[in-house]
């Protein structure tokens, strides 16, 4: 299996400084003199992380590999740390790695490691569902066989117990066998003569790669936090002390250069990263090998030209296959030698595309089926036209907004497949996030009431009836009289606790998750101009390695443009990239591709915009899913889907959103970063979500209790409002349990639905009016810019590298 071309000079960097924290002999790259210790004027320095907005084409096409290549070595040997994810705003493995627990990024990190191709998804969901109900049916016979024995739970709980844990073995080991393979593949990257080493350096490197590798992708481990240093030394000599001490010096100093260019999302991990026994035991607390697979597709990259990634996800289709129609069908549109349909879009498809537009097909038949046959007696005819009522409401708004104006910007493929990003990935993370944040806010504010209802009643604590107490039936929830009348008197701790439901758990996390679903998507049409600038050390032409993925062994020549030498060993390694011919496409084992031709500042803009949409009306229209089959009738569900239609906040939000990532990519305003850039949505999102909480909330506590309405409600009626979030409280309110009351729904008048609907609307209203606003002042910018430059540079946020 064909090695990584090494890098010679920042490897020969990274092996000292290796050698340096094992205390042996390093070889100084400048005059290759053997030495025991490193005088501080040939110790290697800590890269200068420059602005990048103010280097040259060939510097920015470098400098992925600059901010990820560090001159200190982490555990394992890896060039960033462990918990380095979101360091680098134009990374995408970060979201990529927390997105299904890191499953698709595995699956692409392994076939381009090994060329192994995993087993596909109905595969996969088949063995894992069916085997955890063969495990359901095994422990119900057994059940039958020791009933009304003393291990009876036990029988239960075996089977199905066994069958997960055995699942979630068989996951950890596949990737620590990755981890190794990789680290492996670095070693012979950092020493290509390590095959004639002695057995006492292999035993060492064996041992370092088992402790990497113990505990990173288990299920959930505590993991040493790979970022402390001591300055201590077990030989306690002076000479161990001073190298000791200057490698803790420089690395500081990489901490305070990643501090410089994180933005809000890095920060927030880092404190994440903080709260989660780092300051107590100095470890990190892992679920599922998340961080792990950031990690090695951090280094995958570094090691790797960005052609090699040049792959959809779940097929591993290489652009090359299929972006050449879509830049035909572009080519003539512009020539006008030919009108485009919609039917010659849909003919150049992806694979992945393709594989959407099916599931989507057999998932509106399936329900049909269900509904036709009643498999499921509360699913009528009525509900699959909702379905996909809801799903044309979502395209409507594609159409409008893509189709009509920009089609030729963005290609289908890439809107089908940011759609499906919001569609399942943004709405999974969005609906994980808010039920950890709402927990936890539901246990403050239930903390909070309760010291208050102490305040307010101190005889609670002089009661004997111990099973009342901590049964809730004392209490601010106890009963609905006893919750209206400390939300009236407290009503600053209830519209605190709504502004955090809004604003953070609705709004921050929903917006985020929007922008970081847009984000990780990889697509032919935001990569523009050349790239062949692959690394630093081989010149601006750049080398594509050969590696397992590549179904060919043929080897070109690489040549070296800063020396003017052709080496024999990447002569072996390496053949020169990217193709652009057939006869290119048959050395590399890869379709041509080349890059989309560089557009001007306007199109790069707009590309944007349409696709972070895209994004939201996926999202927007799963969550309207969920609101929609919420109803207890059709009629209830038109009318929310007609309310939600009339007030699309999503896609505003979103259209908010690209304001700021044009400013930061294509304006090249580095100033700007993620926070500024998606503050206006939250703001928005944030104040749309509390007005209309509080409204509803308002409504219910200062309405006048009947009887004869509770039992009405309590046995079920239709909430036509968008936003009705008066049940919220219904988890503290008690179960259907005889002693504790049933929860009530409040059911909204017209007047109050027409209220809430009002000022939906103006919030609405004033979200277009400020994109208006700001997309025209931006639009400006982008002509004048047009005018100052002849083509736009390969941005970070443009350029998949």
């Amino acid at each position: 299996m064909t090695s990584f071309a090494p890098i010679s000079s920042t490897d020969s960097m990274r092996r000292n400084r290796i050698a340096a924290q094992q205390h042996e002999p390093v070889i100084l790259a400048s005059t290759g003199t053997i030495v025991t210790d490193l005088p501080d004027s040939e110790y290697p320095r800590p890269l200068q992380i420059g602005d990048y907005s103010q280097r040259s084409q060939s510097q920015q096409s470098a400098y992925y590999y600059e901010t990820t290549t560090t001159t200190y070595s982490y555990r394992g040997g890896f060039s960033t740390s462990l918990c380095d994810l979101f360091q680098d705003p134009r990374d995408r493995s970060s979201c990529c790695a927390l997105t299904c627990c890191g499953t698709f990024l595995q699956d692409r990190n392994r076939f381009i490691l090994t060329g192994e191709m995993p087993p596909p998804w109905w595969m996969r969901i088949l063995v894992h569902v069916g085997g955890f109900v063969l495990s359901v049916i095994v422990s119900s016979i057994l059940v039958a066989l020791f009933f009304n024995n003393q291990h009876s739970l036990l029988a239960a709980l075996l089977p199905p117990v066994l069958f997960v844990m055995a699942m979630l073995l068989r996951g950890t080991t596949m990737r620590q066998q990755l981890r190794k393979q990789l680290q492996i593949r670095m070693m012979e990257t950092t020493n290509p003569q390590s095959h004639n080493n002695d057995n006492h350096q292999s035993s060492s490197f064996s041992q370092q790669l088992h402790l990497s590798t113990r505990s990173e992708h288990w299920c959930c481990a505590l993991v040493s936090n790979d970022r402390r240093r001591t300055l201590a030394h077990p030989n306690n000599t002076t000479t161990a002390m001073s190298r000791t001490q200057r490698d803790q010096h420089y690395f500081l100093q990489e901490e305070r250069q990643r501090r410089q260019q994180a933005d809000f999302c890095f920060r927030i991990w880092q404190l994440l990263s903080c709260l989660c026994c780092d300051i107590c035991c100095f470890s990190w607390c892992h679920w599922c090998g998340m961080c792990a697979t950031g990690q090695e597709d951090r280094e995958l990259r570094r090691l790797l030209p960005p052609q090699v990634f040049w792959r959809d996800y779940i097929t591993f289709q290489p652009y090359g296959e299929y972006y050449p129609q879509i830049e035909w069908l572009r080519q003539q549109q512009q020539q006008h030698t030919t009108t485009t349909t919609f039917w010659n879009h849909l003919g150049a498809l992806s694979q992945l595309s393709q594989k959407l537009l099916s599931l989507l097909q057999c998932s509106i038949l399936l329900l049909l089926g269900i509904a036709t046959f009643h498999i499921i007696s509360s699913f009528s005819i009525g509900k699959v036209f909702v379905v996909v009522a809801t799903l044309a409401q979502a395209f409507l708004i594609l159409y409008l907004v893509y189709w009509r104006h920009h089609r030729m910007d963005v290609s289908l493929d890439a809107i089908i497949k940011f759609f499906a990003s919001g569609f399942v990935l943004a709405m999974t993370a969005a609906l994980v996030v808010e039920l950890l944040l709402d927990a936890i806010g539901e246990v403050i504010f239930s903390i909070v009431m309760t010291n208050e209802y102490i305040q307010d009643h101190p005889e609670v604590l002089t009661m004997d009836d111990d099973y009342a107490i901590a049964h809730g039936q004392v209490g601010p929830f106890s009963n609905i009289e006893t919750f209206k009348g400390m939300a009236q008197k407290h009503y600053i701790t209830l519209l605190v606790y709504l502004f955090f439901k809004a604003v953070v758990v609705a709004a921050l996390v929903e917006e985020m998750t929007k922008y970081y679903c847009f984000w990780m998507v990889e697509h032919p049409d935001y990569i523009y101009g050349s790239l062949r600038h692959v690394n630093p050390e081989m010149g601006e032409e750049g080398a594509f390695c050969n590696h397992p993925a590549d179904n060919n062994n043929n080897h070109g020549t690489t040549t070296n443009t800063n020396t003017n030498t052709t080496t024999s060993q990447q002569q072996q390694q390496c053949v020169v990239a990217p193709p652009t011919s057939p006869s290119e496409s048959a050395t590399t084992g890869m379709p041509p591709f080349r890059p989309r031709q560089t557009p001007n500042h306007t199109t790069a803009g707009a590309a944007i915009t349409v696709g972070m949409i895209a994004t939201a009306a996926g999202f927007a229209c799963s969550e309207n899913l969920m609101y929609v089959f919420s109803q207890n009738s059709v009629a209830g569900e038109i009318t929310v889907l007609m309310v939600r239609s009339a007030l699309p906040v999503h896609s505003i939000c979103a259209a908010i959103q690209s304001i700021g990532v044009v400013r930061r990519d294509v304006e090249q305003d580095t100033d700007y970063k993620i926070g500024w850039a998606i503050f206006p949505a939250v703001l928005l999102h944030g104040m749309f979500d509390f007005i209309l909480l509080s409204l509803s909330m308002m409504e219910y506590v200062w309405s006048p209790s009947s009887s004869s309405s509770t039992n009405n409600n309590s046995q079920g009626g239709d909430n036509n409002s968008q936003h009705s979030n008066a049940g919220a409280h219904d988890d503290w309110l008690g179960t259907n349990d005889d002693e504790y009351p049933a929860p009530v729904e409040y059911s909204e008048t017209f007047a109050e639905q027409m209220l809430s609907f009002s000022v939906g609307a103006a919030i609405t209203m004033i979200g277009v009016i400020y994109y208006v606003n700001e997309s025209g002042k931006q639009r400006h910018r982008l002509q004048a810019l047009e005018m100052t430059t002849a083509e736009v540079p390969s941005t970070a946020g443009l350029v998949f590298t």
